[in-house]
């Protein structure tokens, strides 16, 4: 499940993922939009916060012309 859409399921903003993650609501949009891989830490974070396993979020790949196309 893309990690948008599970955090629309536990009706969550972003600003309420931040909070209990410690991952700043415009690093999740653009982790959601792909426009940043997220760390280890935070992929964790979040789960944690989902109550979900890491494995069961997908989270986005950087889209083509986005900032880590080429790392």
């Amino acid at each position: 499940m893309e990690l948008r859409e599970a955090r629309f399921r536990k009706k969550m903003t972003q600003y309420d993922l931040w909070l209990l993650t410690g991952v700043s609501a415009p690093r999740i949009s653009l982790a959601e939009r792909g426009f940043a891989v997220l760390r280890k830490r935070e992929r964790e974070a979040i789960a944690k916060a989902l109550g979900m396993p890491v494995e069961s979020i997908h989270f986005c790949s950087p889209v083509a012309g986005g900032a880590n196309e080429n790392r």
